[in-house]
């Protein structure tokens, strides 16, 4: 499969790159560059610098086969669950869904508050929207007393899943207006709405 394959690929150069950083961890350790003048910590060096871009590309096609796998096996779960009338557990699933793949779409763009200017907005928008969407089907599915009691769920769960959906709703929201406003960041972003960290957090 392309997994698998993608998995070998990655394979070759971690086990180069593991065995580098353990013999340069050894060397360190014994302190061997008293005995050398630092030789074998260049040549380690080198090393570890011709390979790390190897694994960096095979780890970033082994995680985006990952990430599409997911969403396939995502999207199988929210359909049998329809077809099963779990309609509160399918649409949560949803929300859950969109918000990762607003996720995604961050982390694959490289997308930080020092560059959110970068962020691709025809893609992130879209997913956004779709997330809001989900969010309010959620809303009112989840209302549904005797749905409630059909699927078995309690009420605190559905109110905690909701305040968390809101939250990452929120975060998104002020992203978008962030990046409308062109607005900076004068304090910790993690801490501060409408930043890709803060998103994170919410995540």
């Amino acid at each position: 499969s392309d997994l698998d394959k993608a998995a070998a690929k990655m394979l070759a150069p971690l086990k180069e790159l593991w065995l580098a950083l353990s013999q340069a961890s050894s060397y360190y350790r014994n302190k061997d560059y008293v005995d050398d003048n630092y030789a074998k910590a260049k040549a380690l060096h080198e090393k570890i610098i011709a390979t790390y871009p190897l694994f960096d590309e095979a780890s970033m096609s082994f995680n985006n086969i990952m990430d599409q796998k997911a969403r396939e096996i995502r999207k199988a779960e929210i359909k049998e669950m329809k077809d099963d009338g779990r309609i509160i557990m399918a649409s949560m699933l949803q929300c859950v869904d969109a918000a990762k793949n607003m996720q995604d779409i961050l982390f694959e763009q490289d997308i930080t508050s020092e560059n959110l200017q970068e962020l691709n907005m025809d893609k992130f928008r879209p997913v956004y929207d779709d997330f809001v969407k989900y969010l309010n089907e959620f809303e009112k599915v989840s209302a549904d007393e005797k749905q409630i009691k059909k699927e078995k769920i309690d009420s605190y769960s559905i109110t905690n899943v909701t305040n968390g959906l809101k939250s990452v709703k929120s975060s998104a929201s002020g992203l978008i207006e962030r990046y409308q406003k062109k607005s900076k960041v004068s304090f910790n972003p993690a801490l501060t709405s409408g930043t890709p960290e803060h998103f994170d957090r919410q995540m």
